[in-house]
């Protein structure tokens, strides 16, 4: 005997006992990670921090004629970064812990002889991110939590939510680089550095960076 399930508005699915526990089972997941502020903000954090990670792979500056490589440091949270001695930081925030206007006033605060680059990711498409979090986090719970079943109705309903999880992982991770992509990047004292693209904008701003750290360095690179 089936149980009918509305799964879209209107729109009704008939679905057997076994696979309508499946079903409810997920939805609890969901329902529980929907709530759980502290995941959510965790999980976000993770998703940027991943994108920001493949641009930092790509930002390795070097200055002179003798190309010397100087090393980048992305730093996260809003505490003011502390980095070693030769490092060009780059500190990032976002819109969901701080105000773009605070991001603003510290770039300006810190004058232009400083290294540091700032970086504010405005607050967007929040609610379709969570949607695609908790998606996935809950599809991969359900199936972890649930003995593998042995029916075809429960095998049916376990791959349905593969296929979930799956989705909801891939368009977290999209909806991530989308938001990323519209980040702001300052260089310290103020001035905004915008190029075609985030890791050109800031490629160019740790560059000037290295200037400023280095100032000596080209005069002495010619002898």
């Amino acid at each position: 005997r089936g149980v009918l399930l509305e799964v879209e508005g209107s729109k009704y699915l008939l679905q057997t006992p076994e696979a309508a526990e499946w079903s409810a089972e997920y939805q609890q997941h969901s329902q529980s990670l929907r709530s759980d502020t502290a995941w959510l903000s965790d999980q976000r954090d993770q998703l940027l921090r991943k994108v920001f990670e493949g641009i930092e792979a790509k930002l390795k500056p070097r200055q002179g004629e003798s190309m010397v490589t100087r090393r980048v440091r992305l730093s996260y949270g809003n505490e003011q970064p502390t980095v070693a001695e030769g490092e060009i930081p780059v500190w990032i925030r976002d819109g969901w812990s701080v105000t773009e206007r605070s991001v603003k006033d510290d770039a300006l605060s810190a004058g232009t002889e400083s290294e540091t680059v700032f970086v504010f990711v405005p607050k967007a498409m929040s609610d379709d991110l969570q949607q695609a979090m908790v998606q996935a986090e809950a599809a991969k719970r359900t199936i972890d939590l649930r003995p593998v079943p042995t029916t075809d109705d429960g095998k049916h309903a376990r791959s349905g939510l593969i296929t979930r999880r799956e989705d909801g992982r891939e368009r977290a991770s999209r909806l991530a680089a989308q938001i990323i992509g519209a980040a702001r990047v300052l260089q310290a004292g103020g001035n905004e550095i915008s190029e075609d693209d985030l890791e050109k904008s800031l490629a160019r701003a740790v560059d000037n960076a290295v200037l400023r750290l280095y100032l000596e360095f080209d005069r002495a690179d010619d002898k």
